[in-house]
């Protein structure tokens, strides 16, 4: 019920919206079918004893695609129907994927609207058994879960005269692990900016927020400040700003603390294509800060980001990019700023490289309590005229705050962890309609004992072709080799995919 009602409200809110407006476009509506077979000699991933066998899959789906002259969205869903063959371990039977992004701003009201929802599948533990997930589907269930995410932003601005402008900003999100409340939070952020009316050189701002987050598994925090701040930009390419304010929370204690705050930040963007931001903060629960380097050249791009900062309780230790689709999207920003339009550009790219949209990219885990986390990530793409590239790669250090129910998270055994991840993927076109494709995947997770570490290593070898307009096939060989202190594993699998749309 809960993945139909996420599916519902992200569909209802798209019709209802793309519905209206002067200059609407055609709602469009695509549905597709795929199915896959997966022959491995180690499905189950356990060292003990090769548990060989097969996994068959059937994927219908569908995706939701409109824009007016007042919203846009996208919505896409797949229900994965699993059937194993002469396996041991047995996985959930129906797997759900959700994308969905939808935004909506009236003309002239000053009003905004921003929504997203996602469902996918997650390893509960850092240290546990690790999978690769190039296929799309986790063919096991040891240390697996569903999750579910939903988010909703409203926003609303106006003036006060000349002398200022305003903008009342709320959102409010759910993660929610299936079978499960490991991760499951509810958290809300309210905040009020008051801004100069009329910036130039020198500008002003005012802003008051709070923020809650109450999970299932561990006591509510909440935090409170007000900030004033100044901004100085000495032309269109510099821009700098200076914070001073005053916070309360108890999040590191059931006492709250309160102390002030301040903070700098820069930005240069020198060309339409460079921008360099940079900004850090003292805060009560410690010391936050976040660089971000993009570049984008004639048939590449380039980002490098580097932050500390604090984490709600749900999926820690990825870059926010757990799938490939997620990642390109990312990516491909700078390129094509318009999400609907980006959609499609990722959607053709991963299917030219044969890769899953709901493949895994990165490692991460779901934490029951905050985290202070470190994170460095490294992505770019390069495109020439017959291959694509693409490169990712991320290392988080993730340091526990507060409390959570007695060994119910990585946690527990832990108060650090430190996720590692490098993903490389190529294509190379070799006709109009086939191509052949590489996806080399390497991970570690380790923490503050020797014997939870574990690493992850695999290569994926494809050929993918075209079958006509709507109709798609590929096959992958795929190796794969976990390295650990309790269930370390080897397995080789053939994966067969073909995928119709109507």
């Amino acid at each position: 019920m809960r993945v139909r009602a996420e599916c519902l409200l992200a569909a209802g809110l798209l019709t209802a919206a793309t519905g209206s407006g002067a200059q609407t476009a055609p709602l469009r509506l695509e549905k597709q079918i795929g199915s896959s077979l997966v022959v491995s000699d180690n499905l189950g991933g356990s060292g003990e004893s090769r548990d060989r066998g097969a996994m068959l899959t059937v994927s219908p789906g569908f995706r939701l695609v409109g824009r007016s002259a007042s919203a846009q969205g996208s919505l896409n869903y797949t229900l994965n129907a699993l059937q194993p063959v002469r396996v041991h371990e047995r996985p959930d039977r129906l797997q759900h994927s959700l994308n969905a992004n939808f935004s909506l701003a009236p003309i002239d009201t000053g009003f905004s609207l921003g929504v997203q929802a996602g469902i996918g599948r997650q390893s509960q533990s850092a240290f546990g058994l690790q999978r690769p997930g190039v296929d799309g589907v986790r063919t096991g269930q040891l240390n697996q879960a569903e999750v579910y995410s939903l988010s909703v932003a409203p926003a609303l601005q106006g003036r006060l005269g000349e002398l200022a402008r305003w903008t009342l900003t709320h959102r409010a999100a759910v993660t929610n692990t299936r079978d499960s409340i490991r991760g499951d939070n509810i958290g809300r952020d309210s905040s009020l900016v008051l801004a100069d009316a009329s910036p130039g050189l020198l500008s002003w701002n005012l802003r008051f927020s709070d923020s809650r987050s109450d999970p299932k598994a561990a006591r509510e925090i909440s935090t409170q400040s007000a900030q004033f701040g100044l901004n100085w930009a000495p032309d269109v390419d510099w821009r700098f700003g200076a914070q001073l304010g005053r916070e309360r929370s108890d999040l590191r204690s059931i006492e709250r603390e309160t102390r002030n705050t301040y903070g700098l930040s820069a930005r240069w963007t020198p060309t339409p294509r460079t921008s360099l931001s940079l900004n850090a903060d003292d805060r009560v629960f410690g010391r936050t800060h976040g660089l971000v380097l993009e570049h984008r050249f004639a048939r590449a791009s380039l980002r490098f980001s580097d932050s500390r900062s604090l984490s709600a309780p749900g999926v820690l230790g990825s870059i926010g990019s757990r799938t490939y689709y997620d990642l390109l999207f990312a990516q491909l920003a700078p390129v094509e700023p318009d999400p609907v339009a980006r959609d499609l550009l990722v959607r053709s790219q991963l299917q030219a490289r044969g890769l899953n949209p709901d493949g895994i990219a990165t490692n991460g885990f779901i934490s029951s309590r905050p985290a202070l986390t470190r994170l460095q990530a490294l992505s770019g793409t390069w495109q020439t005229a017959r291959s694509t590239w693409t490169l990712s790669g991320s290392r988080s250090v993730n340091t526990r705050f507060g409390a959570a129910l007695e060994g119910f998270d990585d946690f527990a055994d832990s108060n650090v962890l430190v996720l590692k991840a490098l993903s490389l993927s190529a294509s190379y076109q070799l006709a109009p309609a086939s191509s052949l494709s590489a996806v080399l995947q390497w991970q570690r997770n380790t923490g503050e004992r020797v014997e939870l570490g574990n690493s992850l290593r695999g290569v994926t070898l494809g050929w993918n072709a075209s079958l006509g307009s709507q109709r798609r096939f590929s096959v992958q060989l795929r190796h794969s080799l976990f390295q650990s202190l309790l269930r370390p594993y080897e397995e080789n699998a053939l994966v067969m995919t073909l995928q119709q749309q109507f």
